[in-house]
């Protein structure tokens, strides 16, 4: 068996195991419920379960044998991944589900369905299934993917056995985003902002967030050395650059991340850093400053997200914050 047929069990491997055992004891069930953060490994074990129905070896799933081999290529005929029509799942969806389900299986005596975002279904659609899955049809599995468990139906939770996924192993994430093209300075930024890899896309591609990532180190370091600028900067840039709460949020969260980072060289602590290549200005800017303007910082940025999310202007806020670092050091 190739170690890396199938990716949940990079992604996932204590949960690709477990799964791996239930097959093995031929438990495997007709209602599957996955949920957790988005990208965290449900579409791949969703593949996974599948190609543990289909393979045809002893071991299943084997991940070599033909069978697996298509599934992995998304070219198994029993295998059919149902995703939502724009913004909805819709009747017609289940409808054709339905339909399917009254015709012959291609390759054998089995089928799997897999519905992505189950979340979207509108209630006609979440009515259908529903009647599915309290009279289920033989050799037919059903698995529904969601980042959204508070959205699925309870009745349709009751008939599924749920699977959680907890959030990627950090190492395993990065990884993630740089196969997605993500420079890994920029994952391993984004992967201490969230840990769920569509928000870490999304905020990749953000144009707010580009300037952060361009403006807050150097605005931080203003703000430590007490630089009239740092006071300044928060009318000429931040306040023009977004009101939205939460992206001022995810700025001080970036701040955060930075001071971390020069507490851990103060420390010594150098081999986990959220922005490694800028080692070098951490320690020329570690000379000029007392620990206790550091610490106070972060007691500065957590105070200054409390007032925005109690509806404090953006702009009260964040000059609290350099005022704040700005007082007298100990």
């Amino acid at each position: 068996m190739s170690d890396e047929a199938f990716a949940i069990e990079t992604k996932q491997p204590r949960l690709a195991e477990r799964m791996r055992q239930v097959g093995r004891n031929q438990r495997l069930g007709h209602a599957y419920l996955l949920e957790g953060a988005t990208g965290v490994g449900q579409a791949e074990m969703a593949q996974f379960m599948a190609a543990m129905v289909f393979c045809t070896s002893e071991d299943k799933p084997c991940g070599e044998c033909q069978n697996c081999q298509r599934i992995l290529n998304h070219e198994y005929g029993d295998l059919h991944w149902i995703v939502p029509d724009g913004e909805v799942l819709r009747i017609d969806q289940m409808r054709d589900i339905k339909r399917e389900l009254s015709l012959s299986a291609i390759e054998g005596s089995q089928k799997v369905f897999v519905i992505t975002d189950a979340e979207k279904m509108n209630q006609a659609a979440a009515n259908s299934l529903l009647k599915f899955l309290e009279e289920p049809t033989a050799g037919t599995m059903v698995i529904l993917l969601t980042a959204h468990l508070d959205q699925i139906l309870s009745t349709i939770q009751s008939r599924c056995q749920i699977i959680h996924f907890d959030p990627l192993d950090r190492g395993v994430l990065v990884q993630t985003l740089r196969d997605e093209g993500i420079s890994e300075q920029q994952a391993l930024l984004l992967t201490a902002l969230t840990e769920d890899v569509a928000t870490a896309k999304a905020l990749d591609e953000d144009e707010v967030m580009g300037e952060q990532l361009d403006k807050a180190w150097p605005w931080l370091q203003h703000i430590l050395l007490k630089d009239p600028r740092g006071f300044i900067e928060v009318a000429s840039i931040w306040v023009p650059l977004s009101k939205d709460r939460t992206a001022n949020q995810r700025l001080l969260d970036i701040l955060s991340l930075y001071i971390a980072d020069l507490l851990s060289v103060k420390r010594g602590s150098e081999t986990a850093l959220y922005q490694p290549e800028l080692t070098a200005s951490y320690q020329r800017l570690l000379h000029q400053l007392p620990l206790t303007r550091l610490t106070r910082a972060l007691h500065a940025i957590a105070e200054a997200k409390r007032m925005i999310a109690a509806n404090v202007s953006i702009q009260a806020a964040l000059e609290y914050l350099v005022l704040t670092v700005w007082e007298t050091d100990a």
